[in-house]
């Protein structure tokens, strides 16, 4: 009996001391490695070059770039978002959905990655899981203006244009020049009848944008505005700008 005893309390105290000395992988993973001033500039200078690249079709040169930031930092968020998109732009969703995830295991309020698995979801057809990774983006994230926006555009393909108006004014309180937003709401505010504010937010859009008085007489949402004066006087002064 005692001898027994003696065994369980050892294995007690070792289980004990692993819990206390361990960590879990993914705290070991998040680790940040120490980088001196000269590799946090090269991790900088190669994510910059790697975004612009990506963003111009040079998949091959952004691919290279956000690879040697992973060499020095691994668990580098930014450019594993980067990869991500490399894996879209090869049209390889699998991969990029692989990048993406790993970079919320290791950064999970990162803004970038909740916002390209939302879209993943939302090509999947699955709004719910793109609804909850939109919420995820933090406020002072560079990309909270971009998941409210695609946040208001779920709503408004739901049907419920009261969430969507709400969603792209709040999307405007953070940025004022996001003509897309603007259009947006215009739609959303003539869905709920409301004529005025529906006339009001695609003049703000086709003053950054005359394009959009181009769209708007093609839109089957601005129907009932055609024979609005001030609509028809929107879309008149803006083709003579075009």
């Amino acid at each position: 009996m005692i001898r027994s005893s003696a065994c369980i309390i050892l294995i007690l105290l070792c289980l004990v001391l692993s819990i206390a000395g361990g960590c879990s992988p993914k705290e070991r993973h998040s680790a940040t490695p120490v980088l001196s001033p000269d590799q946090q500039a090269v991790i900088e200078e190669a994510v910059k070059a790697g975004n612009e690249a990506v963003g111009n079709g040079r998949i091959d040169a952004s691919e290279l770039e956000f690879r040697k930031v992973l060499e020095i930092d691994p668990y580098n968020g930014h450019a594993l978002v980067g990869m991500g998109r490399v894996g879209l732009a090869r049209d390889n969703k699998k991969l990029a959905e692989k990048y993406f995830r790993q970079a919320l295991e290791y950064h999970p309020d990162l803004g970038s990655a909740h916002l390209f698995m939302g879209d993943i979801f939302l090509v999947r057809g699955n709004t719910i899981g793109c609804i909850r990774h939109l919420k995820m983006v933090k406020e002072n994230d560079p990309d909270y203006e971009n998941a409210l926006f695609t946040l208001g555009r779920i709503y408004l393909s739901k049907g419920s244009a009261g969430s969507a108006a709400r969603i792209f004014r709040k999307t405007l309180s953070v940025n004022p020049n996001f003509q897309d937003a603007y259009y947006q709401l215009a739609i959303a505010y003539s869905r709920m009848g409301k004529e005025g504010l529906a006339v009001n937010s695609l003049m703000m859009a086709v003053r950054m944008n005359p394009m959009f008085a181009y769209q708007a007489g093609l839109e089957k949402d601005f129907e009932r505005l055609k024979f609005n004066p001030a609509f028809q006087q929107i879309v008149r002064q803006a083709e003579k700008k075009l």
